[in-house]
């Protein structure tokens, strides 16, 4: 009898992929992917092969929203995607990106494109008096332009377009992504720098010529003190802009829940990147957050799991798992660990990479089993 046991135990464990307790099963689509009903009907096609719940559609990116003069009309790919995903009982989240707005050494053609209209909200270092170069950026690391959560004009887009895809297209969520700053190197604006200043009464710049002195004791922990008060209002200022974002999601008869994209390692993103995701759970200021867990080591991917489930919160925490970058074993791994402990479910980044390397997804396809 306890052999027996212990065969059926075995074989659960190591059967391909079992899917029991995760409330979602998502899908990441890049906006490329919706160009028309054929394609529409190929993610469905896709997201069924693999029991996904939930569908994550790009709709704004680059400062550009996808078909934006067309965004509020049922009949562009968006709109049909919505249908389409509806009558299969799978939940379509709005994916914005929020305040990466370009990345090229291209300037933008449209003259009335974020770029142009936001160029003292642009983030740059302290001796950026100008916008930086695209090629400056890339070498420092960083994706490409972004602007400062306290842009209101940017609000004003934003909440325009999750107006838009809330009331016309019923959208069963709005999931932001790159809701962060780049670096702390690079967290300064003119805009920015005078909200702080009227606020705190002191230019934050004026920290690193404190800094650049003597070095004397004193100044060092001067510069601690003030850096330590900057990076605060950094954290407040992109929690204050998600804090509108929701109360504005709260007027609408139609619920729509708030999700988040965040870096996954919860130290990092808070230091670094400046999201104080584990208050925003905490708070409820988001209805869910996913962790981009893409760390290919998995003894780092679980460890970023741990440390992201909070108390009483762990439902509220979803695992973004990528492809592209690791075989679909180690894939299916990854699902198989999310179910080991309490969470929200996974999101898996993405179809349009499936898309692309078919005997891939099929590997991933028969891989996963439909679940009960």
């Amino acid at each position: 009898m306890c052999k027996k046991v212990l065969i059926v135990s075995t074989l659960i464990y190591f059967s391909i992929l079992l899917i029991y307790a995760n409330p979602v099963r998502g899908l990441w689509v890049v906006r490329y992917a919706l160009t028309d009903k054929t394609e529409v009907e190929n993610i469905i096609t896709t997201a069924k092969s693999l029991h996904i719940t939930d569908l994550y559609v790009q709709v704004r990116a680059l400062g550009e929203t996808y078909g934006q003069k067309k965004i509020g009309q049922q009949d562009t790919p968006f709109g049909l995607l919505v249908q389409k995903a509806k009558q299969e009982n799978m939940r379509v989240h709005a994916w914005l990106n929020v305040l990466f707005i370009w990345a090229n050494d291209r300037q933008p053609t449209d003259q009335s494109h974020l770029f142009y209209r936001l160029k003292n909200s642009t983030l740059r270092t302290v001796n950026d008096k100008n916008i930086p170069q695209y090629s400056s950026l890339k070498k420092q690391g960083i994706e490409g332009f972004f602007i400062d959560p306290s842009s209101e004009e940017n609000l004003l887009d934003l909440k325009a377009l999750i107006s838009n895809l809330i009331q016309n297209h019923n959208v069963d969520g709005i999931h932001l992504d790159y809701l962060r700053y780049p670096s702390y190197e690079y967290s300064f604006s003119p805009d920015g720098r005078t909200q702080f200043f009227r606020s705190h009464w002191f230019d934050p710049i004026d920290m690193f010529k404190i800094q650049g002195k003597n070095n004397s004791v004193i100044q060092v922990e001067q510069y601690k003190y003030l850096s330590g008060m900057y990076k605060d209002y950094l954290r407040q200022n992109l929690t204050g802009l998600l804090i509108q974002i929701k109360q504005y999601m709260n007027q609408f008869k139609h619920p729509a829940e708030l999700s988040i994209a965040v870096k996954p390692n919860r130290k990092i993103a808070y230091d670094y990147y400046f999201q104080d995701w584990g208050s925003w759970l905490i708070n409820d200021i988001c209805d869910h957050l996913v962790i981009m867990n893409y760390d290919t080591v998995m003894h780092n991917f679980i460890q970023n799991l741990n440390t992201a489930l909070i108390k009483q919160n762990e439902s509220k925490v979803m695992v973004g798992i990528s492809v592209y970058n690791q075989d679909y074993q180690a894939v299916i791994d990854r699902i198989k660990e999310t179910q080991t402990i309490k969470n929200g479910g996974y999101v898996i980044f993405s179809y349009n990479y499936l898309r692309e390397h078919p005997s891939y997804f099929n590997d991933l396809k028969k891989a996963i089993i439909q679940p009960n």
